[in-house]
C-alpha cells in the first residue's frame, strides 16, 4: 500500500540572511501551515542541490511557497 507525502517547493530565508531553496515534506495535509504550526522545532527540507537535512523554525524569518509536490513512498 502507498502513502501521499507532500512537499512544498518553497525558498526559506534565515535569520541570518542566507536563502534556501527546496522542498519542504508537509505530510499528508499537503498544508504549509499546518507543518509550519505543529510543535516541532525542525522542519524537514530537502534542497535543490544536496542532501536532505532539518532546518530549525526558531532560525526562520519567511518562507515562500512556490506550488506543491505529491510524492509516491511505499508504506
Amino acid at each position: 500500500m502507498a502513502s501521499d507525502t507532500k512537499r512544498a517547493k518553497v525558498t526559506i530565508v534565515m535569520a541570518d540572511g542566507s536563502v534556501h531553496k527546496g522542498e519542504l515534506t508537509v505530510g499528508t495535509s499537503g498544508r504549509l501551515e499546518s507543518v509550519l504550526l505543529i510543535d516541532a522545532p525542525f522542519l524537514e527540507f530537502h534542497p535543490h542541490e544536496g542532501m536532505p537535512r532539518f532546518i530549525a523554525k526558531a532560525h526562520i524569518v519567511t518562507v515562500e511557497a512556490e506550488k506543491f509536490v505529491r510524492e509516491q513512498q511505499a508504506a
